[in-house]
């Protein structure tokens, strides 16, 4: 399966969990150096900025913390959760180790798998034992290993990893910090390309040009970079297999759900939406817009984002 189809759905997790997993430590350490005595009431906000900025690269917009306020009480998950931020990145980090355990050898993650009666047979001995076993013993049974491993999360991540890394070499983004602050040193910084480059913005701007970017039904035949979750196909930007193709006048949009189940698309690029008396109004369905192309792959793919939440429910009883 092409990767760039995939793209979309894991920039929108990776955005939504994946990016959470630093702060979870951050937001844990700092209660626990408090609640152990290891940092004075007068240090707290200081040293809450210092863990943000080594775990997250964030830092606070003035160069001296205010010691008189507390910025961590503005996250949920310090003032309104009455549990471990830590549990959610190890809830996150399970899943996917469960995903490689159960699917069949040679599975790629990251287009999921096919399950049987047979492979979740671990996963149900587990869960019967309830509360009668720890989380780690649970796990030890379903994966054969008592221990939290990232490799498959970053297995199943591979493809978006890869792009990032290939995009960024590109285009010569500066990536991470040194956690304490300590500035890049000069042989640290890639060297300006000398030709202006062909990449974001000429290559010094963190912004793409104009000519530079293409929407859905737009022309991409010269390398433009198709935005709002479309691909080039060669020639034009397509929206991605797994969304719906919206047309309305001269505006294509790639949605999520199928358009003719929501009245619009009367397979004119027109809409079907209007006030008609109840006596004449006509129970026949509008024609469909263009579906997703039917990738044998597709189906796989689904089954992973499907299967993704389950085992989050999972790991969730377990842990």
């Amino acid at each position: 399966m092409d990767p760039s189809f995939l793209l979309p759905s894991f920039s929108r997790e990776a955005l939504t969990h994946f990016v959470k997993l630093p702060f979870d430590l951050a937001a844990d350490e700092w209660r626990i150096e408090y609640f152990n005595g290891k940092t004075v009431p007068s240090k707290l906000n200081e040293r809450w900025w210092q863990l943000r900025e080594r775990y997250e690269g964030v830092r606070h917009v003035s160069p001296t913390v205010n010691a008189s306020t507390l910025d961590a009480l503005i996250n949920t998950a310090i003032v309104q959760e009455h549990s471990p931020a830590t549990r959610q990145m190890i809830t996150y980090v399970m899943q996917f180790q469960i995903l490689k355990a159960l699917c069949p050898e040679g599975s790629i993650l990251s287009e999921g798998c096919i399950l049987s009666e047979d492979t979740t047979g671990k996963l149900r001995e587990a869960m019967e034992k309830g509360s009668s076993i720890n989380w780690l013993e649970a796990l030890k049974i379903v994966t054969g290993k008592g221990e939290l491993d990232v490799a498959p999360l970053l297995e199943y991540y591979e493809p978006l990893i890869n792009w990032l890394q290939n995009t960024n070499e590109v285009d010569q983004v500066i990536v991470g910090w040194d956690g304490e602050g300590v500035r890049f040193s000069s042989e640290e910084v890639p060297a300006p390309r000398a030709d202006g480059g062909s990449g974001i913005g000429g290559g010094s701007s963190a912004i793409l040009s104009e000519d530079r970017v293409a929407y859905p039904g737009g022309d991409c035949a010269n390398g433009q970079e198709c935005l709002l979750e479309s691909v080039c196909d060669g020639k034009v930007c397509v929206c991605a297999p797994h969304l719906y193709t919206l047309t309305i006048g001269n505006t294509i949009n790639c949605v999520p759900g199928n358009p003719a189940d929501k009245g619009f698309g009367d397979g004119k690029g027109g809409l079907v939406i209007g006030l008609f008396p109840s006596e004449s109004t006509t129970t026949s369905a509008p024609s469909t817009t263009t579906k997703p192309k039917n990738y044998r792959s597709r189906k796989a793919a689904s089954s992973a984002f499907g299967i993704v939440p389950l085992l989050a429910l999972v790991c969730a009883f377990l842990f």
